[in-house]
């Protein structure tokens, strides 16, 4: 029976990792795609701003709204507690809805077009 046991595993195991390839691909695909179509639209300048918020956004924003969730979801979903999943999409939400406005009060402070943002 282990033999039997060893390749469910391995190939659970080649099947997540093939969805999450193609997870990936599509992703960084349509990324790719928004930022070419982004600039054509509105422009090299208004590109520059954007970005300059979207690297900001990535370096602060992205490290606290994260909070090691993703961590601790797969630590404990894989133990069978799934109930965690909603308490962490909680966790996340109230957390984005007080970086949100704060988004905002800095970008009219710098005097940042809202479309950017």
């Amino acid at each position: 029976m282990p033999v039997s046991a060893d390749f469910n595993q391995v190939s659970n195991l080649r099947n997540n990792l093939s969805w999450n390839f193609v997870g990936q691909v599509v992703a960084k695909t349509s990324l790719l795609l928004f930022h070419i179509i982004f600039a054509n639209h509105v422009g090299a300048g208004s590109y520059g701003e954007f970005s300059f918020v979207f690297v900001g956004g990535l370096i602060l924003l992205q490290p606290a709204l994260d909070l090691g969730l993703n961590q601790l979801i797969t630590k404990w979903v894989s133990r069978g507690n799934t109930e965690v999943i909603s308490h962490s999409f909680r966790i996340k939400f109230f957390t984005a809805l007080g970086f949100i406005p704060l988004v905002f009060l800095i970008g009219w402070w710098m005097e940042i077009n809202f479309l950017l943002l």
